[in-house]
């Protein structure tokens, strides 16, 4: 069991020391959609609330560069956003895909 969740832990590492700007923000929005509401005509999506600014402090970036990823995860329709409420819908089995190609 240790060992187990010190695996975890050195994944969860490498990836916020040496993960893109993408992958931190998906690890970081997939984190925000387990205490999410699910999305009222879709089970398998997630509302999230969120600022830019929020989410680019969280990965550790500025708002600019985090739009830019965020642009491209909505034009993949893995997350539709509402800017006037701060709300993210997502896709978290889409976005995990990202996060393991395999």
């Amino acid at each position: 069991e240790c060992a187990r969740r010190l695996a975890g832990v050195f994944n969860e590492l490498t990836s916020v020391a040496f993960g893109s700007i993408r992958e931190r923000l998906i690890h970081h929005l997939l984190k925000l959609a387990e205490t999410g509401r699910t999305s009222a005509g879709n089970p398998e999506r997630i509302a999230v609330r969120a600022s830019q600014q929020e989410l680019a402090d969280a990965v550790g970036t500025s708002r600019e560069v985090l739009a830019r990823s965020l642009r491209e995860l909505r034009e993949r329709e893995l997350i539709q956003s509402d800017s006037a409420s701060k709300q993210l819908v997502l896709n978290p089995p889409g976005l995990r895909a990202l996060l393991d190609p395999t």
